[in-house]
């Protein structure tokens, strides 16, 4: 199963936060699980504020979710990057000719994010 929790403020993603999961079952011991938003494993997409993890330890039964999220040493930031899923083309053909577009602007990762301040947040 794939948990995953989107931290964000005023709908701006917020990165770099510290972002745990505690998952108990009806009968049993609670886990817990650090969700990480690296766009590795059950990661889609590197710092775009979904953070998630795979949680494999299920049985039969019911289960509660707690997320924890915290800043409390100050590296989460605000991304100001959109996610569109459009990708750059760099040409296209008209009548047999190809046509390039520009090249892609580049973009400082400093450009692109802004401090948050320190903060800690849970949601039952």
């Amino acid at each position: 199963m794939v948990v995953y929790a989107e931290v964000s403020q005023d709908k701006v993603p917020v990165i770099l936060a510290d972002v745990k999961a505690t998952i108990t079952p009806d009968s049993g011991v609670p886990y817990e699980l650090k969700l990480q938003d690296n766009g590795a494993g059950a990661d889609a997409f590197r710092h775009d504020g979904i953070y998630s993890s795979y949680f494999t330890n299920l049985a039969t039964g019911k289960y509660s979710l707690k997320v924890k999220v915290q800043n409390d040493d100050g590296t989460a930031r605000f991304s100001l990057r959109r996610h569109s899923g459009a990708l750059y083309i760099p040409g296209y053909v008209v009548d047999g000719q190809v046509v390039m577009n520009p090249p892609k602007p580049p973009v400082s990762e400093d450009d692109l994010q802004a401090d948050v301040g320190s903060f800690t947040r849970g949601q039952l």
